[in-house]
C-alpha cells in the first residue's frame, strides 16, 4: 500500500488522498481506488453506506450486464437523492427531468453498459417541447445517475464520460402586436371561446363593408352576422378572469413570476407597489402604479368583491398551459412567464421611458447595462423612428 493514502479509522474501505478527496478501496473487478468525489468526510461515509446497502456492491460480473439505465436512475431517486443534502428545487428538477427520460424506452430500458454518451445526448435532444435550457436540466440529471452508477461499481470511472450540455443562445422573442395581445387576453378571459380555423373575421374586419367581408370570407350574410355577433358579444360566455389577471399583472409590472406571486394587497400603496425582490438586493424596489395597472387592480377588487391586506393579488400562480392554448388559438408564438417581463420593458422603452429608469423598475443592479444589451435588439423600428427627430444645421446638431 502506498503511504500517500490515509486510511480513515472506523469506516471499512475509506481512504483519503493528499489532494483532500476521499476514495473507496475496491476489490472488484480489480484492486483499485474509486473516487467518492467529495472532500467532506460525512458525505463520503454516506456514499459508502449507500453502496454497501445496495445490492449492486455484491453483484457478479454477468449480472451487471443486465442492469438498465432505468434501474440505476430509480435507485438514485430512492436512495442518495433523498438522503444527501440536495435543495428541494434541484431535487424536483432532477425528478421531473428523469420523468421525461423515462418515456424514452430506447435508453431507459437499455443495459447501462451498452448506453453510450452519444445515445444519451441524442435521446435528450429528441424530447419534444423542451428548450435547450430545459434539456440541460435533463443532462444534469443524467450525469448524476451516471455518477451514481460509478459509485455503485456498475460502471468504471473511465467507461462513460459526462453528457455535454446544449448551447443556450438567447431566445429570439417575437412579441405580439397590440391586436393579437388583446386577443390573447380575451381567450384567457373566456377559455371556452371557440377558435375557428376557417371563415374567421380578419383583423381589420371593422374597416370593411359587409359585401367585402362576405366576398373575402366566402360566407353567406347569415354566417357573417353570426361571426360578428360572436366577436362583439363574448360576454355571453362565462368569464374566468384569474388567468387573465395574472397575465396582465405580469405584463403591466414587469415582475419576475417569483416576485409577483408574493405580492399581497398590503404591498399595494396609493401610488406605488413595494416589491420584495427574490434575486438580488436591487430587486427590492418601488414600482409606480400607472394608469392601466391601477385599472387592473381595481378590476381585480371589483371581481372578487372584497380583499384582505394579507391576501395575494394574483391567485392563479402559473398560467403555462392556459397561455400556451391562448397563443395557439390566436396564432402567435408561445409566450412564457418571463416573456411578459420582456414585453413590459420593451413597451416602456418604446413609450419613451429612459433605459436606466426601466432598469430600476425591473430590479436590475447594473444601471441599465443588461437592458441595453437585451431590449434594444427588439426595438429596431422604434430606434429608426426616433432618428427622424435629428436635425443638422451648418454641420452642427440643432438642439430642439
Amino acid at each position: 500500500m502506498n503511504n500517500k493514502w490515509k486510511k480513515i479509522i472506523g469506516t471499512e474501505g475509506l481512504y483519503q488522498h493528499p489532494n483532500g478527496k476521499y476514495y473507496l478501496r475496491r476489490n472488484y473487478p480489480k484492486r483499485s481506488f474509486q473516487s467518492l468525489r467529495t472532500e467532506n468526510l460525512k458525505e463520503a461515509k454516506e456514499r459508502i453506506r449507500n453502496f454497501k446497502d445496495s445490492h449492486y456492491g455484491n453483484l457478479t460480473k454477468p449480472n451487471r450486464r443486465f442492469i438498465t439505465f432505468g434501474d440505476v436512475a430509480e435507485n438514485y431517486q430512492s436512495g442518495p437523492l433523498d438522503r444527501v443534502g440536495v435543495k428541494l428545487k434541484t431535487k424536483d428538477n432532477i425528478i421531473n427531468s428523469l420523468r421525461h427520460l423515462k418515456k424514452m424506452h430506447s435508453v431507459w430500458r437499455k443495459p447501462l453498459l451498452e448506453v453510450k454518451t452519444k445515445d444519451l445526448r441524442t435521446c435528450i435532444d429528441g424530447i419534444p417541447n423542451l428548450s435547450n435550457a430545459s434539456k440541460n436540466y435533463v443532462v444534469y440529471a443524467v450525469n448524476k445517475v451516471v455518477e451514481h452508477a460509478t459509485d455503485l461499481g456498475v460502471i468504471s470511472n473511465d467507461s462513460n464520460t459526462k453528457v455535454r450540455s446544449f448551447s443556450t443562445e438567447p431566445r429570439k422573442l417575437n412579441l405580439p402586436l397590440d391586436a393579437d395581445f388583446k386577443k390573447v387576453v380575451q381567450v384567457l378571459m373566456y377559455p371556452d371561446l371557440k377558435s375557428r380555423k376557417k371563415r374567421c373575421l380578419p383583423n381589420d374586419w371593422e374597416l370593411k363593408s359587409r359585401n367585402q367581408l362576405m366576398s373575402e370570407m366566402n360566407v353567406s350574410v347569415s354566417t357573417l352576422k353570426r361571426r360578428i355577433a360572436e366577436q362583439r358579444r363574448p360576454h355571453r360566455l362565462k368569464p374566468r378572469p384569474e388567468a387573465s389577471f395574472t397575465f396582465l399583472f405580469l405584463c403591466f409590472t414587469g415582475m419576475r413570476l417569483g416576485e409577483a406571486v408574493k405580492i399581497k394587497w398590503s404591498n399595494i400603496k396609493s401610488d406605488h407597489i413595494v416589491v420584495e425582490g427574490t434575486k438580488t438586493t436591487a430587486a427590492h424596489r418601488i414600482l409606480p402604479i400607472w394608469g392601466q395597472l391601477r385599472q387592473l387592480l381595481n378590476n381585480i377588487k371589483e371581481y372578487r368583491g372584497s380583499v384582505s391586506e394579507d391576501g395575494f393579488v394574483i391567485k392563479r400562480k402559473r398560467i403555462d398551459k392556459a397561455l400556451r392554448i391562448a397563443c395557439k388559438k390566436v396564432g402567435v408564438e408561445y409566450l412564457r412567464h418571463h416573456d411578459l417581463r420582456h414585453y413590459f420593458a420593451t413597451k416602456a422603452i418604446q413609450s419613451g421611458v429612459d433605459i436606466p429608469t426601466v432598469s430600476k423598475w425591473l430590479g436590475h443592479a447594473d444601471g441599465g447595462a443588461l437592458a441595453m444589451k437585451v431590449y434594444t435588439n427588439l426595438m429596431t423600428d422604434h430606434l429608426i423612428e426616433q432618428s427622424k427627430k435629428l436635425k443638422f444645421v451648418g454641420g452642427l446638431m440643432d438642439a430642439t
